[in-house]
This record gives structure tokens, C-alpha cells and sequence, in this order.
């Protein structure tokens, strides 16, 4: 096919209608994979230490999540940028964030002439930028908020939900201290059952570790590497199935702006390979290939 053809075709197809032959490759892989999922037992199966071995040496480690100085501003400017475009209501001007961390992403929206309080369960990252700015950095359990009711015109947190004990009780205080037509902002990720779930990609590359090795194999490799053991407590285990239903259990207390399930099929080879150290675990696909969860609710 010319140029020329491809111009004119382009002019008179809307994007969306256009179907690459890559997408399809990928639905067909994505519907080969889930069959074999399907179809395989559920008797447990781990891999041995070896193969834990052999795998890591496939794996990069991934970095691409900074922790420098101009990489938390970055960071907090990004975050900022998108949520403007999403919330434009310029009514919205006090803010609350969860689950805050550095509280950059407060900084910012101080910077922009907002009214920000960011709390997080410890206080030792607090950035020092956002403390002079005046960002209101608190100490404080997001399952129990030391606010009152109608407190805030919007409740916004990134990367917390699926590391939250309670994720349920959360989101119930979120939306108990956000007014009456404001906003609650959730964007986080990667969800335990995906491929990077268990939140060690840079000790143990390998995707999915936490469904093909035991707890005792994975210990022992960063035992062996020099690396701390891994902290279970560090995520929460949800599925992408219990999210679903927290959000309907509340549903009747926001309208849904926006809510979109992220997918992530890299890895969906490992699956296809080892099915039974799968489907033992969980017997829905998507609860494997679901990363992230991107929500906007308006409080009723």
C-alpha cells in the first residue's frame, strides 16, 4: 500500500475503527493463553530455585520509578497536569491526599494556589520542599481520618489501594470527608495478582514470583543475593475481583466519572508456560492481567 493510499484512508477511517495487525496478534495470543489457563488444573504447583535462578537472568531489573530529588517533583508535576484535566470544577480548591509519601503531589497543588493536606502513615518521607511550602503534613491512618465529615472538596491518593490493609475502610473514610458533589481520585497499581504484584521487581525481576515460587524459594534466593527478605505485609493481596466489588458496595454514594482497568499482557507467556502455578491460585484471568485501576467518583 502507497503512501498516498494510506493518507487518504487514514482521512476517511476514523482511528478508532483501524485495526493493526499487531492488535490482533496480541488478541489472539491474549485468547490462546486464557484457554490453556482454563483448561489447567488446580492442583498447586511452585517452581524450583533453580528456575528462580534461570528466570532472573531473562529479567532486567526495572527502574524506571525514581526516587531523586528532581525525579518526586517530576513526578508530583505529572500527577498534578493530569488531575487538572480531569478535575476542572474551579470550585475544587481544598485538597486531601492519602497515602502521601514525599507529599509532592500536594506541593504542587499548593504551588498552583490550592489548600493541600497530605497525610501518610509514617512521616519520614515527608519531603522538606512540601513542609515549607506549607503543605499541611500530617501523620495519620487513611482508615481512620481525623477529619470530620464534608471536610475536603477532594480526596486524591496514587499507588496506595493495593498496598492499604483495608482498602474497603479507606475509600468509606475518603468519601465520609469529601463534601457533597466533590471528588475522590484513585489511581494505583500494580495490583498484587499481576504480573509485578508483589512489589520486589528490582530484587527478584522475575514477574508473577509470587505465583511460581513459594515464599521459603524466594527467601532464600536474596538470603543468597544479600538482599533483605521480602515483606508480605508490604501489599495487600487484593484481587482485582474484591475491587470490583468494593466499589460496588459504595456505589451508592458517588457517580462514576471515570474508572478504567489498566491491562499488562508482557508476561502473559509465563502463564501460558507454568498454567498450574496459576489457576491454584486464582481461577479469573483478569485477575492476572489487570495491573492498575485508574478511578474519578463525585460524591452524591
Amino acid at each position: 500500500m502507497n503512501q498516498k493510499l494510506k493518507t487518504i484512508l487514514k482521512r476517511i477511517i476514523p482511528s478508532a475503527l483501524i485495526i493493526r495487525p499487531s492488535d490482533i496478534l496480541l488478541k489472539v495470543k491474549i485468547n490462546r493463553v486464557k484457554t490453556t489457563f482454563n483448561r489447567s488444573a488446580t492442583k498447586p504447583e511452585f517452581l524450583e530455585q533453580q528456575a528462580l535462578f534461570d528466570l532472573q537472568k531473562l529479567y532486567p531489573p526495572r527502574t524506571s520509578y525514581k526516587y531523586s530529588e528532581d525525579s518526586l517533583l517530576e513526578r508530583g508535576e505529572e500527577r498534578v497536569e493530569k488531575l487538572s484535566k480531569l478535575i476542572t470544577d474551579k470550585s475544587i480548591n481544598k485538597y486531601l491526599e492519602l497515602a502521601c509519601w514525599d507529599g509532592m503531589v500536594s506541593y504542587v497543588l499548593k504551588q498552583n494556589g490550592k489548600e493541600t493536606t497530605a497525610v501518610d502513615y509514617r512521616d519520614i518521607g515527608f519531603d522538606i520542599r512540601a513542609k515549607d511550602a506549607g503543605v499541611n503534613l500530617l501523620q495519620m491512618d487513611a482508615a481512620n481520618l481525623k477529619f470530620e465529615d464534608n471536610s475536603f472538596d477532594a480526596v486524591i491518593s496514587y499507588d496506595a489501594f493495593e498496598h492499604f490493609a483495608n482498602p474497603d475502610k479507606v475509600l468509606s473514610e475518603a468519601l465520609r470527608v469529601v463534601r457533597k458533589n466533590g471528588y475522590v481520585f484513585l489511581e494505583f497499581g500494580p495490583l498484587y495478582f499481576s504480573a509485578l504484584g508483589l512489589h520486589i521487581y528490582r530484587d527478584i525481576t522475575v514477574p508473577y514470583c509470587q505465583f511460581l515460587f513459594t515464599k521459603e524459594v524466594m527467601d532464600d534466593f536474596l538470603v543468597n543475593e544479600g538482599k533483605p527478605k521480602v515483606d508480605y505485609t508490604h501489599c495487600n493481596g487484593w484481587t482485582l475481583i474484591q475491587f470490583r466489588e468494593m466499589f460496588k458496595k459504595y456505589s451508592q454514594h458517588f457517580e462514576t466519572i471515570i474508572y478504567n482497568e489498566i491491562p499488562n499482557y508482557q508476561f502473559i507467556d509465563l502463564i501460558e508456560k507454568h498454567p498450574r502455578c496459576f489457576k491454584s491460585k486464582t481461577d479469573n484471568f483478569e485477575n492476572l492481567t489487570i495491573s492498575s485501576i485508574t478511578v474519578l467518583l463525585q460524591k452524591k
